[in-house]
């Protein structure tokens, strides 16, 4: 999982998203979200450095929202950048991003 990085603090488990999302990074991608979920506190993906984005990572991004919307916990999303928004766009499926609290 080294294109991770997980920290935890009292409030939250914050996820660095890697730079790239493609397909091979899906898999990585879901078992870090999987991670942080089992802390039982508030998730942060920090997408500041995302440049790209796939509909696979696009996937694994919604699946865990509803999954953190359903277990009762907060989620945020810090400084996505234009990569992570014009992904969301170009599927449709910019009203999903938007339930995420955007940090800047």
């Amino acid at each position: 999982m080294s294109q991770f990085t997980l920290q935890a603090s009292d409030a939250e488990v914050r996820v660095a998203l890697a730079p790239v999302l493609d397909l091979g990074a899906s898999a990585p991608f879901k078992d870090a979200l999987i991670e942080a979920m089992e802390h039982g506190k508030k998730v942060t993906l920090d997408a500041s450095e995302v440049q790209r984005m796939s509909t696979a990572c696009v996937q694994v991004f919604v699946a865990a929202g509803k999954t953190l919307e359903e277990a009762g916990l907060e989620r945020a999303l810090y400084k996505p950048t234009e990569a992570v928004v014009d992904a969301f766009n170009e599927l449709g499926l910019f009203p999903e991003l938007m339930k995420w609290k955007v940090e800047v």
